[in-house]
């Protein structure tokens, strides 16, 4: 995941469209039908990089995405082990200061 701090993601060109958007950005795979249930918002790196992309049509998005930039799309499967991970490690980063910081900071 790209929300760690030794990750050097910050630094990285990316020769796409949106390009941070697409490398920083989690796509968490849910089930169909949960995904389905909420109209397909948890298409997360589609929605990030145009949130003007009608609901119906996130799915099919997040999948020209994967298919185009399978280098810098990240997929975790939901798990809580996933989810504690995140918790657990998400730092936020502080441009002026040009360190990660933690949330309590």
């Amino acid at each position: 995941m790209r929300i760690a701090p030794h990750e050097e993601w910050l630094d990285v060109v990316v020769e796409a469209p949106s390009g941070h958007q697409l490398i920083s950005t989690v796509y968490v795979k849910f089930s169909a039908g949960f995904n389905w249930g909420l109209f397909n918002i948890l298409e997360h790196t589609a929605h990030h990089i145009s949130p003007q992309i009608p609901l119906y049509q996130l799915a099919n998005a997040q999948a020209a995405l994967k298919k185009a930039y399978p280098e810098h799309v990240t997929q975790e499967k939901f798990s809580l082990a996933t989810v504690w991970k995140a918790f657990a490690t998400c730092k936020c980063w502080d441009p002026a200061a040009k360190r990660w910081i933690g949330y309590r900071h």
